[in-house]
């Protein structure tokens, strides 16, 4: 079966970044932009409509370089690295 997942893009990113699942709920999501010096640049809790599947973030106030994101969904928490430019 197709693995569910959460896409996040443009990557490398300027000015907001878009999270995008097939078949998990965002609404209430919890979501974490770490630094590679371990500091939290950005941590958000999305609210919107229940079963919502798109949110974009605006990353006004991140400092280019390189971030490590963790996104709290009911359905998994997912996590990857994202580049600001």
């Amino acid at each position: 079966g197709r693995q569910p997942g959460v896409s996040v893009y443009p990557n490398a990113a300027q000015n907001n970044i878009t999270i995008s699942s097939k078949d998990i709920d965002l609404n209430q999501a919890n979501i974490m932009m770490t630094g590679m010096d371990g500091r939290v640049a950005k941590s958000i809790t999305v609210s919107g409509p229940s079963g919502m599947r798109d949110e974009t973030i605006e990353l006004d106030g991140l400092s280019p370089g390189v971030y490590l994101y963790k996104i709290e969904t009911k359905g998994g928490v997912y996590t990857g690295k994202l580049v600001k430019e």
